[in-house]
Formats: structure tokens, C-alpha cells, sequence
């Protein structure tokens, strides 16, 4: 029969009590079929009265009141005879009467249920002399379980752990101290379809090998194999292949976005497809796009930005429980591919901030918002995505942010901002003389040339709204690069006795200073911006590549003369007439535009 799996924690170990483990002793179930026997006290001629029962069949009638082996025989006998066999508990029966009827000796009926049993026929003593001397079924019963005892075979280990479900493997995994679940076999084995290579991973990733003992423990390291057969049959396992992959990648690479529905498809596909990346890498131990690019064949990068690009339009319809999904699966890619979340993480965090605003989840997006707001310096833009999206969902909210963006841009550039940004704190970041001048100690001159300091400390963000010149005192530079002694204690000893020796503290000093000449002044501001696209701009080009190889010769050559005349025929060779024409056509422009304003 059947035993139910009982389980026992045993030095927090799981341990398996019956067939799952141990053999159960089928002694102690006949142990019970005994007790009704020693109430009935039926002798055992009535017994053999019967129509050749044998002795297993005789034990069967014992579990139910008031019932002998008399049932055994209904088949063959009328119902009067029946009848007769219920006043046999009062009247005692000779066995010469048990005998008379057939002297059959029970040891051939015997024989029967011991092959089907497969267990080797005991002796047994002919019912006729069972009947010469009574016996009580208790002893029958008894003898009965005897036989059975000799049939038990010890169960294997083998037979023992392919009994087990796929769910007692996971809990027994669990209880070895693996970390593993269906879905996370089912991974490894999509990437390396070999069970016996998974197995022996697993065995080499836990630590297991010898750690375990099957006959104290219930398990060993042999379970990991039989678990991973287990989920390998149970589960559509298809190895992926490097061309199916690539092609999905351009697949999703040249997908258009069509309707909600189509899209929709396609978003599934592609995530499929980005697990699918995701798994190799974290197989591979991959933390870098370009070294999985090299892996597997595609673009990584492309292809997580267009499936960033498919997710912020299709989720924006489908439901929030898919937004929270989405977010912790995109991140998982970004941690795994180190260099990408560094690329995309400000976009990310927006793109997920949107969608839960849209959902009506406004405390989490704008906590997202102000924590991006919060820690990056190119705020401008952010604050216009903030904006907008509220847009169509509240729109004074809109206006609100709109307005906290302006103020940001007008704080920038108040004096006690600006000086907060480009000085510091004052004693802290620079001191204050007694003439009201701003100036730098040489320990904070050196603490803010560091790195990390001037990220911590300082705002000067070339993006932001700035200015220079002069502060509202008329004393102090609105920068420390702009204040003449900041800027000479800040030299090294070489440039500073340079300048001690032309008498000046600045560069601009050395230059001397000039009026510009006119209203068209500085036309570097134009050839700055000269291409290739036009014979001035090819003209200019050339001009450059001759100055940069030639007048280094000229200045390092024995005879100057020489090396100049080598300098102006490259330059005159370069077509500068067309250069000069195009250039004076701007400064004639600037000229007639600066006329409108006399």
C-alpha cells in the first residue's frame, strides 16, 4: 500500500521518512490486521470448511465485524449454505466435519498469491492437519505477515530520487543551499542544452561535491542531475542559436511602429529577445556592450535603445503593473552593461518617470524628476520633458514646473549664487582681506583645483548662464581666474618670474590693450565657421595644414630666409585670394549693417 511523504527538519536539514528515503517495515502493518482476529477466536476448521480458501485470503475478511473467509466461498456455494455460516460463531465444529468435505491441502492454493507477490513459497503445513489441531486466525494472520516480510526489496537511490516531483527537487535544492529556480535552469539550459554539463556546473558553482551524505541527509550532490533531467523534460527547451538571435536583433532594428496593436506583438517579441541577450551576458560574465557585441554578433547598444524607444511608446497604453515590470527589466540590462547604464540612465529614469505620470502615479514620477534634477548639471532639458509630459495631464502643474525652470535660470545668475558658484563658501573656499578683496590660500587653491572637490563645490557648468567681469562692489572678479592676484598667486614659479621680469601680473598686460578697430571686428568669429563646401572655405583649409607643417621649420631653421621663401610659395600656392575675397564680402556686410545703427 501506498505510505504517505512525511518530512522532518533535522539540523535544518530536510529529511525524508518513508518511501521518498527509507523502506518502511510491512511487519508493522499486519500488526493490525491481527487485533480483529483475537476477537472473532474462529477455529480454523471452519476454515478449511470453506472452498479451498488460502491463507492471504483468509486474513482480507478479519478487517470487517462478524466476517470469515465464508465470503470467499459465496461464489460456489448457495445462499442456505450461507446461512448456515452465521450460527458458526455459537456452535463449535468437530474437525473431522471441517475435513470431510475436501481434504485438499491448502499449501497448493498457497502457491498462487506467493508468485504474484514474487516472494519464495514458505512450507506450509496441509489444512487437514491446520484441522486436527485448532488454530486461531491470529495465528494465521501472523504467519501470513511473515511471508511478506521476506518479499520487501530495498529500494535504490536511483529509484528513490526518480520517484521525487520537480517541485521536492526545487525544496530539497533549497535545503542544499542552491539558489536556483525552474525558470533559471531552464536559462542555462537554452544556452548549453547538455543536462550533464549543467548539472556538474551547478555541483562546482554550490560547492557540493562530497558535502552531502544520501544515507544521513536523505540527498546528495547526485539530486542536482535528477532536478535539471526533471526541468529539461517538463519544459520546451530550444538551444538558441547565434544566427536566430542576430536575426531577431535586425529584425527589431528595422521594425516601423505601425499601430497599438502590431506594436504591441512586436514589444513582446523584442523583449523575449533582450532576455534572451541579457542571459548570455550574465552566462558570460559580460559587463561591456562592445565585448557582447563581439559574443554574439550584433549591436547591443542599437538594439537596446530601439527596444527603450518601442517600451515608452506601447507602455504608455497597456497597464501600470507592465510599467513597474518593464523598469526592473531594463535595469537589469543597464546594471549588467556597465557602460550603457552610464549612457542611459538619466534617459531611462525619465522615460519611466513619464510613463508612471501617465498611469496617475504623480508622487513616484516626480520623485524620479527631482532626484534627476537634483544630480545633473544640464538641467534645461529636463526641466522641459518635466513640463511637458504634465502637459496633457494637468496643465497648471505644467505651468508650475515651467515657472520653477525660469527661476532656476534667474537664481543662476544673482550675485550670491554666481559668487556661490565660481568662489565657494566664504571661509571655506576663499578668505576676505581687509581691503574687501577676494583671495585664495594656497591649501584652497590646491583643494580646488582637485577633481572631486570641484564637483562637490562648484557649479561651473559651461551650459549655465554665467558672466564675467566685474561683481556689483566694483572690486572683486565675478570668477577667481578673473581677479590679477588670485590669478598671479595661482602661477607656477616659472611663469611668475617670467612675468616679474616684463614688470606685469597678467597676460593681458604683456599683450598691451587697443580700441578694436571697427563694427566689423573680430572676423575670426566667420572663419571660424568656413567648410570645405566653397573654394574660400578649401582655400582656408589648406592654409592650415601649410602653417602647422611649415612654419615650425621656419622658426627652428639656420637660414630663415630660406625656409620663408619654402613657407610663402606653400602658402600662395593654396589660393588665398579666394579665402580673402569671401572674407572681406562679411566684413563689407558688417559694415553696411553697423551703418543702420549710427
Amino acid at each position: 500500500m501506498p505510505t504517505k511523504t512525511t518530512k522532518k527538519v533535522t539540523n535544518k536539514k530536510v529529511v525524508d521518512k518513508k518511501e521518498e528515503v527509507k523502506a518502511v517495515k510491512p511487519v508493522e502493518e499486519k500488526k493490525e490486521e491481527a487485533k480483529p482476529a483475537e476477537e472473532k477466536k474462529a477455529p480454523a476448521k471452519k476454515v478449511a470448511a470453506e472452498k479451498k480458501t488460502p491463507a492471504k485470503k483468509e486474513a482480507k475478511p478479519v478487517e470487517k465485524k462478524k466476517a470469515t473467509a465464508k465470503k470467499a466461498t459465496a461464489e460456489k456455494k448457495a445462499p442456505a449454505k450461507k446461512e448456515e455460516a452465521k450460527p458458526a460463531e455459537k456452535k463449535k465444529v468437530t474437525a473431522k466435519k471441517a475435513t470431510a468435505e475436501k481434504k485438499t491441502p491448502a499449501k497448493k492454493e498457497e502457491a498462487k498469491p506467493a508468485e504474484e507477490k514474487k516472494a519464495p513459497v514458505e512450507r506450509k503445513t496441509p489444512a487437514k492437519k491446520a484441522a486436527a489441531k485448532p488454530a486461531t486466525t491470529k495465528k494465521a494472520s501472523t504467519k501470513k505477515a511473515t511471508t511478506k516480510k521476506t518479499t520487501t526489496k530495498k529500494v535504490t537511490k536511483e529509484e528513490q530520487y526518480a520517484k521525487l516531483s520537480l517541485d521536492t527537487c526545487l525544496d530539497l535544492a533549497k535545503a542544499m543551499s542552491m539558489d536556483v529556480t525552474r525558470d533559471s535552469i531552464i536559462q542555462q539550459l537554452i544556452l548549453n542544452p547538455d543536462v550533464k554539463s549543467v548539472s556538474e556546473n551547478l555541483v562546482n558553482k554550490y560547492q557540493l561535491t562530497g558535502k552531502f551524505n544520501f544515507e544521513e541527509d536523505g540527498y546528495d550532490e547526485g539530486l542536482v542531475e535528477v532536478l535539471v533531467s526533471k526541468v529539461f523534460e517538463t519544459a520546451d527547451i530550444k538551444p538558441q542559436k547565434p544566427e536566430d538571435l542576430q536575426a531577431d536583433v535586425t529584425h527589431a532594428l528595422n521594425y516601423k511602429f505601425t499601430d497599438v496593436v502590431a506594436d504591441g506583438e512586436e514589444y513582446k517579441d523584442q523583449f523575449d529577445t533582450m532576455r534572451k541577450v541579457l542571459m548570455i551576458a550574465q552566462h558570460k560574465d559580460i559587463h561591456d556592450s562592445k565585448k557582447l557585441d563581439e559574443e554574439i554578433g550584433i549591436d547591443v547598444e542599437k538594439f537596446v535603445e530601439e527596444f527603450m524607444d518601442l517600451a515608452y511608446s506601447v507602455l504608455k497604453t497597456w497597464k501600470y503593473e507592465d510599467v513597474d515590470y518593464y523598469e526592473h527589466f531594463i535595469y537589469a540590462v543597464l546594471s549588467q552593461l556597465e557602460d550603457l547604464h552610464n549612457t542611459y540612465r538619466n534617459r531611462i529614469m525619465m522615460d519611466v518617470a513619464d510613463l508612471y505620470i501617465l498611469h496617475g502615479d504623480y508622487g513616484l514620477g516626480d520623485a524620479d524628476y527631482g532626484y534627476i534634477l537634483r544630480e545633473n548639471q544640464i538641467k534645461d532639458y529636463i526641466y522641459y520633458r518635466y513640463a511637458s509630459i504634465y502637459e496633457g495631464v494637468d496643465k497648471d502643474k505644467a505651468k508650475q514646473i515651467a515657472n520653477q525652470a525660469l527661476q532656476f535660470v534667474d537664481d543662476l545668475l544673482s550675485e550670491e549664487i554666481h559668487n556661490l558658484r565660481f568662489w565657494g563658501v566664504e571661509g571655506e573656499d576663499y578668505q576676505v582681506g581687509d581691503d574687501g578683496l577676494f583671495y585664495r590660500t594656497k591649501e584652497q587653491r590646491a583643494k580646488a583645483a582637485e577633481t572631486d572637490y570641484k564637483a562637490s563645490h562648484a557649479c561651473s557648468y559651461s551650459y549655465f548662464p554665467q558672466y564675467d567681469g566685474t561683481c556689483d562692489d566694483g572690486l572683486n572678479a565675478t570668477k577667481p581666474s578673473g581677479q590679477a592676484k588670485e590669478f598671479f598667486d595661482g602661477l607656477n614659479d616659472d611663469v611668475k618670474k617670467a612675468f616679474q621680469a616684463y614688470g606685469v601680473e597678467t597676460y593681458v598686460e604683456m599683450l598691451g590693450t587697443n580700441e578694436a578697430p571697427g563694427p566689423w571686428y573680430p572676423m575670426w568669429s566667420f572663419s571660424n565657421n568656413f567648410t570645405t563646401d566653397t573654394e574660400g572655405g578649401m582655400a582656408w583649409t589648406k592654409i592650415g595644414e601649410v602653417k602647422h607643417e611649415q612654419l615650425p621649420q621656419v622658426v627652428m631653421a639656420k637660414d630663415f630666409d630660406s625656409a620663408w621663401k619654402t613657407y610663402m610659395d606653400a602658402y600662395n600656392a593654396c589660393n588665398p585670394d579666394a579665402f580673402l575675397s569671401e572674407l572681406q564680402a562679411e566684413l563689407d556686410k558688417r559694415m553696411k549693417d553697423a551703418a543702420k545703427y549710427e
